[in-house]
């Protein structure tokens, strides 16, 4: 297959998510549902996938304003973070305190659903309360960004290197604790981790198999990892406002045993083109 219809485009790539970024502020600023928070919280992972694979060529183009740059996307990633959350902890809360869970389950559920609510509410008037003040800002550095590197259009990255610089960049973030550590911390950060790898290797074209196999593959870490920590931050909110012993805490707390379970499975499987990579 030629390595044309293989080979990665990573500042065309980075342009894409420019625009679905500006349509998802937009569409939040209007009105801030799930699916246009959780598209703006996903692109500026994107973005900042992109910037950190470019900065891992050999040659990485520059542009002004970087850091602050940066510094924008994660305050908009953290102000959608907050509201997508609760959207999510709220998802889970229906599938444990459902119609057909017990009394003191369903009773606990509807109080955190209720807590819930509220701080959805207030968390989505300050997202759009920073797209109000900053969007516009915002929005004219990422617009020069992508400008000043529209000349960097033609550079492209072979599969093999692609995967390379994705697996090399993973390797070098995810600490050295692995699937058997009980650092909470350190284990949300590698699912983090294989978040921004994924993306990374998502830079190759649908063609080039052996790096979408890879993105895959942090797909499947990332997913595990996030089932994990989601069911973690519910068990430890329901025991601040339920009790630590509740039943609702308990079946919360297996929820998260067994979803720990799988992600350290997860974490014992080895990257395919890990060997490739290392030799590369």
């Amino acid at each position: 297959m030629s390595t044309a219809r293989t080979a990665a485009k990573p500042v065309e790539v980075l342009e894409e998510h420019v625009s679905t970024m500006k349509v998802a502020m937009a569409q939040c600023l209007v009105k801030p549902d799930v699916k246009p928070v959780h598209r703006l919280r996903t692109t500026t992972r994107r973005i900042e996938g992109q910037l950190a694979l470019l900065a891992a060529l050999p040659h990485p183009p520059r542009f002004a304003k970087e850091k602050r740059i940066r510094r924008w996307l994660r305050r908009l990633r953290r102000s959608a973070g907050a509201v997508r959350d609760l959207d999510v902890q709220m998802e889970l809360m229906k599938r444990v305190a459902g119609p057909r869970s017990k009394p003191a389950i369903k009773n606990g559920g509807a109080k955190l659903q209720h807590l819930f609510e509220e701080e959805r509410t207030e968390a989505a008037e300050t997202l759009v309360g920073v797209l109000r003040r900053r969007g516009d800002k915002v929005v004219a550095l990422l617009e020069t960004m992508v400008s000043e590197l529209a000349v960097h259009r033609a550079v492209v990255i072979e599969q093999p290197q692609l995967s390379q610089l994705a697996v090399g960049w993973f390797n070098e973030h995810s600490g050295d604790q692995g699937a058997e550590t009980e650092d909470a911390d350190a284990l949300h950060a590698i699912r983090k981790t294989a978040k921004l790898s994924r993306y990374m290797a998502e830079n190759a074209p649908k063609s080039a198999r052996a790096a979408r196999r890879l993105a895959e593959r942090f797909e499947e870490l990332q997913e595990a990892g996030g089932k994990w920590h989601d069911w973690l931050i519910l068990a430890q909110i329901a025991a601040e406002e339920t009790k630590p012993d509740s039943e609702l805490t308990l079946a919360l707390e297996r929820r998260c045993r067994a979803a720990l379970g799988r992600y350290r499975q997860e974490l014992r499987l080895d990257l395919p083109q890990t060997r490739m990579a290392s030799q590369t």
